[in-house]
């Protein structure tokens, strides 16, 4: 029988198998690759889209931070208007307070009193003065209780003056008293 060898075919076989491998192999590592590659353009394009995002909402914040500030500086403003409507209200109010109060001071005044000084501090008016008698003084202050316009009479001092022979005896007084603010309605009108 004659003898066939097998060697060549068998090295043929292998090598054969040995190019399928190989170009398997290098399929397989190309669609790798280009699974590697379309993921990192894909998680490059995220990333894109998400900084372009960071953007827009950074550009927003910095839109609502002027807003808030321009805002702030809108209550603050409106504020000083509010302060400054409510000082001219006041000396609106204020205004013919002192009409009324020296108009109150004749009526409550009892015969035998002499102002000498009228002084106003803020919210207080003092009066220095001279009086027949110390009775004169007890009803002025009395009769301050029922003013409108000023309150809690105060006497600091009352002194008795010394005349020449044949004439009365005065006394020197000083008298404080509150103010009492005019009360306001709510459309900006004096109440009294």
């Amino acid at each position: 029988m004659p003898r066939i060898n097998l060697l060549p075919w068998r090295e043929q076989l292998r090598e054969e198998r040995k190019r399928e491998f190989f170009v398997s192999l290098g399929v397989v590592a190309s669609f790798a690759i280009l699974i590697v590659l379309l993921v990192h353009i894909a998680i490059g394009g995220m990333i894109k889209k998400e900084k372009q995002i960071n953007k827009y909402l950074r550009d927003q914040i910095t839109l609502l931070d002027q807003k808030i500030k321009e805002i702030r500086d809108l209550k603050q403003k409106k504020q000083n208007l509010i302060a400054r409507m409510e000082v001219i209200q006041d000396l609106q109010a204020n205004r013919s307070m002192i009409v009324h109060l020296f108009d109150d001071m004749v009526r409550v005044m009892p015969d035998g009193i002499r102002l000498n000084e009228i002084k106003r501090r803020g919210e207080f008016i003092s009066f220095t003065g001279q009086s027949e008698s110390n009775a004169r003084v007890s009803k002025l202050m009395r009769n301050i209780g029922f003013s409108d316009y000023v309150t809690a009479p105060r006497l600091s001092e009352i002194k008795a003056s010394k005349k020449e022979k044949g004439q009365n005896e005065d006394s020197n007084f000083a008298l404080t008293m509150d103010i009492v603010p005019p009360q306001h309605t709510s459309d900006g009108k004096n109440n009294r």
